[in-house]
């Protein structure tokens, strides 16, 4: 509180396109942030150079012998450990040091595997559009503009369940431009503009009018749109004490270092 302004609906007509599930989704965040997109979280892979098929987690952190040295995880405690989590069937916001513990152990078991801790680039030459990776803890959308470069790219959300993400967009308080940010906020949710920017990133977009006027196909792809039972057993980071969060730390300097 004091960073954010508080979003002022008059200015922004067109929130009453937005779904109120992604508006609320986080604690306060109707009143001081606009949802851009939603996604996921899952693995990316290489299906040319991977045989065996991808259905678990549990398949980032025991890979097939390919993927040895040619995995790209990420440099965020949180978003590396919750995977591992779900993996062993923890829930991903869990504090508890025994199961952090194993979790720390599966990851160092996978560090043979790994070919660096941070998230692949989104270029054409990208590690895993070349080969030089060959699987990839991912987000949805990312995943499918980097298939443009190559189509043996597959991206595929665990049998587990997985992270839930909302994109937001905000105003600061100290901004002297208010009234132009809450006019651009505005824009981008009117519907046509909505639909344009979900097809050209692959993220399903939180605005209702908008995914009326998206193509049957985008709508139907379920790497986009995870169909309602995946949703149900996902979920969204939650806020972790501090003493956990001070383990998180300590498990991601060990794995990563």
């Amino acid at each position: 509180r004091g960073w954010l302004a508080k979003i002022d609906e008059d200015r922004m007509p067109n929130l009453r396109h937005v779904y109120a599930r992604w508006r609320s989704a986080h604690n306060q965040a109707s009143d001081y942030a606009v949802p851009y997109f939603w996604g996921t979280t899952g693995i990316a892979y290489r299906s040319d150079l991977i045989d065996a098929e991808i259905t678990s987690w549990m398949d980032l952190f025991k890979p097939p012998a390919a993927a040895k040295g040619r995995i790209a995880m990420v440099g965020d405690p949180r978003d590396l450990i919750a995977p591992a989590l779900l993996a062993l069937g923890y829930s991903p916001n869990s504090g508890d040091p025994s199961e952090l513990e194993a979790v720390q152990t599966l990851l160092l078991e996978q560090k043979p595997h790994i070919r660096s801790y941070s998230y692949v680039s989104m270029e054409e030459d990208s590690p895993l559009v070349t080969g030089d990776v060959a699987m990839a803890l991912m987000w949805s959308g990312d995943a499918l503009v980097l298939q443009e470069h190559n189509e043996n790219i597959t991206y595929v959300i665990p049998k587990e369940g997985t992270l839930l993400w909302v994109d937001y967009m905000t105003i600061l308080e100290s901004s002297q431009k208010k009234e132009l940010a809450a006019t651009f906020l505005n824009f981008i949710n009117e519907p046509k503009v909505a639909a344009r920017q979900a097809e050209f990133v692959y993220y399903p977009t939180p605005n209702k009018a908008a995914e009326a006027l998206l193509p049957v196909e985008f709508l139907a792809d379920e790497r986009i749109y995870p169909p309602q039972a995946v949703l149900d057993r996902s979920t969204f980071f939650e806020p972790v004490p501090a003493s956990s969060w001070k383990r998180y730390a300590t498990i991601f300097s060990a794995v990563t270092r």
